[in-house]
């Protein structure tokens, strides 16, 4: 299965970031984004590995270091004020200066903060750097053993050599396996494909109460002081009561545990990108069912952030797309715009598969069925199977879309998603709570949009057949259907196409097939849906749609 972040600007996708995960769980790995073996430099996430010697050699105690404290050493900090005299403290009681530390200085992470020295005519020592936690602690550890204090940060020294036996010890892999690398802040960091690191994780919250739970237990009652103001790594406890800790690392990586149900969880982007791991973070928490609807909501601002101009309008999204629960931007889907203003948007692996999907369920070819869906775990959003599969009940009966979520079920792996989560309506209220009107505003207009100037016409035509089943095609059809998020219109209609195209049912098939073209198809996608749709419609079948498509003009009105 593929994952990935969206970054939309207006109705335009303007860039994707590609996401890797790993859900590692006491049975074994539970869940996977990607590629499970994908090389992960660990950089920052290695930190509460890194502070674990503290507490178990005695030096917390001895010092001792208070939660704050201890929670810092596990820290990628903002320099606010609490960060700065925490660092200080420490090498204070361990009895080492502060020109002892070798991480370097750099700008503060937070703006606010950065002023503040700024202002204050505060030159910039490596007491600010972001890992002055990490490395007060390290000078802690070597003063406590004896060891020496200059130079603790080359690989040769038994601090890092200490680390080094850490990062083995939780991920499974031997020293001399491990490849290394320098940090940013000086000191070795180190490879682990994404799945140990997964599972490093998953073996340290299962070490609780022992040494790693006194680790957790310190961030979790100090979240502030392992991140700050804004961020991401202190906002998770807070908001999960430390349920769930978290530690980013640069270039587009995190480690988490979910204490209640023993879970490590890594995730890396693949290109790195700051803006991407935050919603890639929370995207996967929430597919797994680590975070609650409530803690979701409290998470907002990580998990689909707002793009801003420098007006300060908010000019786009940054979006998860990938796993069960992930919802796509509003209007944010492949493609480009044409001159008319119509969107149109490009044949993709992931269309692909849906359309066979749908072609497969019209045919009812069980075993057609079973391979489309495998072809869909590898090219399309999970979120866009469902609801390929859920919209065909309109022209398949419920029979054939339980058949098809059956065999989702069983070849996908995936749990079933809330109902809250999946059935969203874009930019209105929850479906179980929205008024009849609502979805019946939605319906008419997504129905105006597929039927053009044909629109009154077919409503008058259809309440004259029977005004109930008029009402029923606006609200329930188009309304609490094909209204949905989850799937655009113009691939909801490359799907309807190639139903219809298998079904043999002429009337309806050019009534969608234009109205996939005024969607923002093009005439060569409805082409590629036939040729679809020819591998499970009989020969009489395909004539007949071969016929209407010929018929059909490229305009997207009639």
């Amino acid at each position: 299965m593929s994952a990935r972040i969206r970054v939309s600007r207006g109705d335009l996708l303007e860039s994707e970031h590609r996401v890797h995960a790993v859900v590692a769980g006491p049975g074994g790995t539970e869940f996977v984004l990607g590629d499970r073996a994908f090389p992960t430099t660990l950089r920052s996430v290695a930190k509460p590995f890194q502070a674990l010697p503290l507490v178990e050699d005695g030096v917390a105690d001895a010092l001792p270091l208070s939660d704050a404290e201890l929670a810092l050493c596990c820290a990628s900090h903002n320099t606010e004020p609490a960060h700065v005299a925490g660092a200080r403290a420490i090498l204070t009681r361990a009895g080492v200066g502060e020109a002892e530390l070798m991480c370097g200085p750099h700008r503060p992470m937070d703006d606010a903060a950065a002023r503040a020295l700024a202002e204050a005519g505060v030159e910039l020592g490596p007491i600010h750097n972001n890992c002055s936690g990490k490395h007060a602690g390290m000078l802690a550890l070597a003063a406590h053993h004896g060891w020496p204090t200059t130079d603790y940060h080359r690989p040769s020294h038994a601090v890092q050599l200490r680390m080094a036996a850490e990062i083995a010890r939780w991920s499974g892999v031997a020293v001399a396996d491990i490849p290394t690398g320098v940090d940013g802040c000086g000191i070795p960091c180190y490879g682990l494909p994404l799945e140990r690191l997964a599972d490093a994780f998953r073996r340290f919250v299962a070490a609780e109460p022992d040494g790693p739970g006194r680790i957790l237990d310190a961030v979790g009652r100090e979240p502030f002081m392992i991140g700050g103001t804004g961020r991401l790594c202190s906002r998770l406890p807070e908001v999960t009561g430390g349920r769930v800790v978290a530690k980013i690392g640069a270039e587009g990586v995190y480690g988490a545990v979910d204490r209640e149900t023993g879970r490590g969880i890594a995730v890396k982007v693949e290109d790195g990108a700051r803006r991407a791991v935050e919603p890639a973070l929370i995207g996967v928490l929430e597919t797994v069912g680590a975070l609650t609807p409530e803690e979701v909501t409290a998470l907002s601002e990580f998990r689909a952030p707002d793009v801003t101009n420098t007006r300060g309008d908010v000019v786009g999204r940054i979006e998860f797309v990938g796993g069960v629960s992930a919802r796509r931007a509003a209007g944010a889907s492949q493609g480009t715009t044409s001159a008319g203003g119509a969107r149109t948007v490009d044949w993709d692996p992931g269309l692909a598969a849906i359309v066979e999907l749908s072609a497969a369920t019209a045919a009812s070819d069980g075993d057609a069925i079973e391979a489309a869906l495998r072809a869909a775990v590898g090219h399309a959003d999970p979120t866009e199977v469902e609801e390929a599969i859920l919209q065909s009940y309109l022209f398949l009966g419920f029979p054939a879309a339980l058949n098809a979520f059956a065999a989702w079920r069983r070849v996908s792996g995936l749990p079933v998603p809330p109902a809250s989560d999946a059935a969203a309506g874009a930019g209105g209220p929850e479906p179980r709570e929205a008024p009849p009107d609502v979805w019946l505003e939605r319906g008419e207009r997504t129905c105006a949009r597929v039927y053009g100037t044909a629109y009154e016409a077919l409503r008058a035509n259809i309440a004259r057949l029977k005004p109930e089943l008029d009402r029923w095609m606006v609200l329930e059809g188009y309304g609490k259907v094909l209204a949905r998020p989850g799937l655009d219109l113009v691939r909801r209609e490359c799907c309807i196409v190639a139903i219809l195209a298998v079904a043999g049912l002429p009337v309806q098939l050019r009534s969608h097939m234009r109205g996939a073209l005024r969607c923002g198809a093009t005439p060569n996608m409805l082409d590629r849906v036939l040729t679809v749709a020819a591998r499970f419609a009989s020969p009489e079948a395909m004539g007949r749609a071969r016929t209407v498509r010929d018929t059909v003009a490229t305009a997207s009105e009639d």
